[in-house]
């Protein structure tokens, strides 16, 4: 016996879906710089990301979404200082300037990361 279900429930779902998940500003300060971030430099970062890719399907899925959440976040526009909160705080990483600008570098830095590791084990 099939459920009879309406036409709204797709949309409904999508809302749903759209509602429940993880913005790219949360995807940026809690999966990339508190967790992967926070103890470690950008060759660290490199080196567990390239560890994690190994692993299968289900990592190379989030470093995806993590890399398309940093880059989203980065196109998108920021309050005054909160780049450089961010970096200071949630990545608890010391810049030469404490600025926007130079928060902006780091995180374009870390993006870079990310798309030279992605495309690396893409073409293995």
């Amino acid at each position: 016996m099939a459920l009879k279900t309406s036409d709204n429930d797709d949309d409904l779902f999508r809302q749903l879906v759209e509602k429940e998940s993880s913005k790219p500003v949360d995807t940026v300060v809690w999966e990339i710089l508190w967790y992967r971030v926070s103890q470690a430099t950008l060759d660290e970062v490199r080196e567990v990301l390239k560890f994690d890719l190994s692993l299968g399907r289900g990592p190379r899925y989030t470093i995806q979404n993590e890399c398309s959440a940093l880059r989203n976040f980065l196109a998108s526009e920021h309050e005054p200082d909160q780049l450089m909160r961010m970096v200071a705080y949630e990545a608890n990483t010391v810049l030469e300037e404490n600025t926007d600008l130079e928060a902006r570098r780091f995180l374009q830095s870390l993006l870079g990361v990310y798309d030279d590791v992605l495309t690396d084990h893409l073409d293995e």
